[in-house]
């Protein structure tokens, strides 16, 4: 979440998405600030909530279809975007206030 929450808008948003263009780098950022994160947040959460858990699971896989293979930035900068509400629901399923988002 921090690679897209917090920080200036704008400025924020521009450094997150710059690697997109780069799919490799992309795929190294993501696999080293978020999917371990992805998925242990997805592992507490099943407990209360099997439908926000398999939905950030849905959006999470949606994200490695498109690092696993190349995928224009546009297409990968949209499935990232919808990864973000995934991973905010299943903080609120836990009842944590998941910080503002800037971009």
């Amino acid at each position: 979440m921090e690679a897209v929450c917090g920080g200036k808008p704008g400025q924020r948003a521009r450094s997150t998405m710059a690697p997109l263009a780069r799919p490799m780098t992309a795929a190294r950022i993501f696999r080293e600030r978020a999917h371990d994160r992805v998925h242990e947040l997805a592992q507490v959460v099943d407990f209360s909530s099997r439908a926000v858990a398999g939905r950030l699971l849905e959006a999470n896989a949606v994200v490695e279809r498109d690092l696993a293979s190349p995928q224009d930035g546009p297409r990968l900068a949209a499935d990232l975007r919808q990864l973000v509400p995934a991973g905010r629901g299943a903080l609120v399923a836990m009842t944590v206030t998941p910080p503002p988002c800037a971009g």
